[in-house]
């Protein structure tokens, strides 16, 4: 089975890549989410789970037997060495799950989202590179109104990522998720016919 052209699509937290790949979803293409994939494999005794709790011991376990990702967020966020640990576990696992999936797919291209994929340098991993990009202002409000973090803790949370030049410098097509819905449409429409075109020209 032919091996689909895969589009990364990734972008700061609360830029909108979730509004931006309903969008491709609801054009019939499949959608593939690493935080998702995440999710999975840290299910009770999944793949990941003993070896997260090996690592961070039985506190971040809660009562219902779960991982607490809040509490292991926090823990990640004071501590680049536990943070780069997870990392190791998580990420070959997530790569083994999208390459899995990709080539079970009946379409020529499909979407992976993967909010990290610059800060995990990955790029070579994908065929094209899509960056959901928002201007910080209007993330930051996203973030505030969305997850009721304050001012300082958005800010806090979003300075652990790249910033948007760094992560632009990447990208072989950008979204401005700032614009209006109609607008926004009109442009995924676009990409998503020039990415078929892609994905179905001879080599």
């Amino acid at each position: 089975m032919p091996v689909p052209f895969k589009v990364a699509m990734t972008g700061g937290i609360a830029s909108g890549k979730t509004t931006v790949s309903d969008c491709f979803s609801n054009l019939g293409v499949p959608i593939i989410d690493c935080d998702i994939i995440t999710r999975e494999i840290t299910q009770a005794n999944k793949p990941a789970y003993h070896e997260i709790i090996d690592l961070f011991g039985t506190d971040i376990i809660d009562n219902n037997g779960m991982l607490n990702r809040k509490k292991l967020s926090e823990i990640i966020f004071n501590n680049q060495e536990k943070k780069k640990a997870l990392e190791n576990i998580l990420h070959p696992l997530v790569f083994e799950e999208i390459d899995r999936r990709s080539v079970m797919l009946d379409f020529p291209y499909c979407i992976v989202v993967i909010p990290l994929l610059v800060e995990t340098n990955t790029m070579d991993k994908f065929d094209r590179i899509l960056v959901v990009d928002t201007p910080y202002e209007t993330q930051l409000d996203r973030l505030m109104n969305r997850d009721s973090h304050s001012d300082e803790a958005a800010r806090n949370i979003i300075s652990t990522q790249i910033n948007r030049e760094q992560r632009n410098k990447f990208a072989d097509d950008v979204i401005d998720n700032s614009i209006s819905i109609d607008l926004l449409h009109d442009k995924i429409k676009k990409l998503h016919n020039s990415y078929l075109a892609m994905a179905t020209s001879p080599e």
